[in-house]
């Protein structure tokens, strides 16, 4: 949404990448382009510990349970749990990645802005990625096929995703409060500048073969 002016003041040298965001703005995407343009192992949020994510392509019984039980203000409250939990395996394997100056890129939904202040800003490049409501209703409904769906299965789609436009929507606030950089992902202008100021400022940064 925003990219403020300290921005184009980047260290010349970065370490590790943050990426974070709500489902479906773009996380995976940005990330694993600048990765195979930096040759930096990317990893994920997802990959450490998994909530009861989308419901689709195949309907677990335990993710129905879970969006067709708990109202909507239980199952952001759970995310927000699950994320905070999440934070010291976090910083764990970010400590480790600068130790042994094996820099990484990071993206998930467990990057929250809250928590990407927490970091040192030396030694982390963090961002977050918001998506205008309307922008990510209509990238979720491609992505799942909404119009093939049956309707009990686009119920629990529904759920799904009200609780990610609200989490988007939490997260661009949280970005304004933290002064962390926050990037509207239906800008593209605005992201292949910074895509392209990042890689421009990484590659100092990689060990020599």
């Amino acid at each position: 949404m925003y990219l403020s002016a300290n921005q184009n003041d980047m260290e010349h040298k970065i370490s590790n990448i943050l990426i974070g965001g709500a489902s479906h703005v773009g996380k995976s995407t940005l990330s694993f382009q600048l990765g195979e343009q930096l040759g930096w192992e990317v990893l994920s949020t997802d990959n450490m510990a998994r909530h009861p994510g989308r419901p689709w392509p195949d309907v677990l019984p335990h993710v129905a349970e879970f969006y067709t039980e708990l109202s909507d203000e239980s199952i952001f409250t759970f995310l927000l749990l699950h994320y905070e939990n999440m934070c010291p395996r976090i910083e764990n394997l970010l400590q480790h990645r600068l130790r042994t100056k094996n820099y990484c890129i990071l993206e998930g939904s467990a990057l929250r802005p809250e928590y990407l202040a927490r970091l040192p800003k030396s030694e982390n490049t963090c961002y977050c990625l918001f998506a205008p409501p309307d922008f990510l209703r209509k990238r979720i409904y491609n992505t799942c096929n909404y119009a093939d769906l049956d309707p009990s299965h686009r119920s629990l789609v529904d759920v799904f995703l009200e609780r990610s436009v609200r989490d988007n929507e939490a997260i661009l606030k949280s970005a304004q409060h933290y002064a962390i950089e926050c990037l509207d992902v239906s800008n593209h202008a605005l992201i292949a500048r910074v895509k392209a100021k990042l890689l421009e400022v990484a590659k100092p940064n990689i060990l020599p073969t």
